[in-house]
């Protein structure tokens, strides 16, 4: 009996370890896996094996997701390619993990020339995610200006305070174009009850 119970324990601690995702070789198999039903082709197989992948939610899988949709291969049929873009570019949205949004943030920041980032970014934040928040802040700091217009946009909807210094300094940077610092005032606005316009020095007051 004790045997059976030592084999038992053994296999539901194995199972547990084969569903944490935390092996780098693991995240590594689903994204070949979805790969193969991309560059094959192979329609039934492409929402498993993003769902797959995006099932590690952790930042390699994010990474690899976002490789993936980055790099059309040539020569595919462009309405396979487009359903498995989006598909790919959703899965991505759909993590939830503090570390994996924070790594799409960075390849959203890294990638500004790449189209795949802006359509990443937008579909980021048609989630209802508080996490987001974070991920979010990081583009109002350091993307391009108009993924800052989307990331102090996003801000606003979400209405978290943790956004507001972020906010400000985005008020007070001088390269900040005209649009941008219209949105920026308006999400401070919408998330503290004040307005003080695009006044960058009475909001600043008022923060501190």
């Amino acid at each position: 009996r004790r045997s059976k119970m030592h084999h038992l324990t053994m296999v539901v601690l194995l199972t547990a370890l084969s569903m944490t995702g935390s092996h780098p070789g693991d995240v590594r198999t689903s994204a070949k896996k979805l790969r193969t039903a991309i560059y094959l082709q192979k329609k039934a197989e492409l929402l498993p094996a993003v769902q797959e992948l995006a099932g590690w939610n952790n930042a390699d899988a994010m990474k690899s997701l976002l490789q993936i949709a980055a790099q059309r291969p040539p020569k595919m049929d462009p309405a396979y390619w487009m359903e498995a873009y989006s598909l790919v570019l959703r899965g991505a949205a759909s993590m939830t993990d503090t570390l994996a949004l924070e790594e799409g943030a960075k390849i959203i920041i890294r990638n500004k020339s790449n189209p795949m980032s802006r359509d990443f970014l937008a579909m980021l934040s048609n989630q209802g995610n508080p996490a987001i928040v974070a991920p979010m802040i990081k583009v109002l700091k350091e993307g391009a200006d108009d993924m800052r217009v989307v990331a102090a946009e996003h801000l606003a909807t979400i209405g978290d305070k943790r956004a507001v210094g972020a906010l400000v300094e985005a008020l007070e940077d001088r390269k900040a174009s005209s649009l941008l610092r219209r949105r920026v005032a308006a999400a401070l606005s919408t998330i503290t009850g004040q307005d003080y316009g695009e006044n960058a020095s009475q909001w600043r007051g008022w923060w501190e």
